[in-house]
């Protein structure tokens, strides 16, 4: 009786699915005709950050930046981002260990 139980769910779900699909399927068309494709927004993002890399040398050097100013800076910053999100995931997984005793 159970294995009957489970095809006919396994059914109910295999229909629902194939619903979905066909009622989202003329929304999928849509936005594939009319957004760019994803490969050529990767590149785009990838051009500007190039951009942005080798200007930002030029930059440092008309204003005179001291190399030890901007090695302090990256490593301030690397430091309080690299321990807010340890600190933030010590406390997801004491939130796990708690729920689970």
């Amino acid at each position: 009786m159970s294995s009957l139980l489970g095809a006919t769910i396994e059914t109910v779900f295999s229909v629902i699915a194939t619903l979905i699909k066909i009622i989202i399927s003329p929304l999928d068309a849509i936005i594939m005709n009319l957004l760019p494709d994803v490969a050529k927004f990767t590149n785009y993002i990838t051009d500007f950050l190039n951009l942005c890399l080798t200007s930002i040398g030029w930059v440092i050097d008309v204003l005179g930046i001291p190399t030890g100013l901007i090695t302090i800076v990256i490593s301030y910053f690397t430091f309080k981002y690299t321990l807010t999100f340890s600190v933030f995931i010590i406390k997801i997984i004491l939130g796990w260990v708690k729920n689970y005793k």
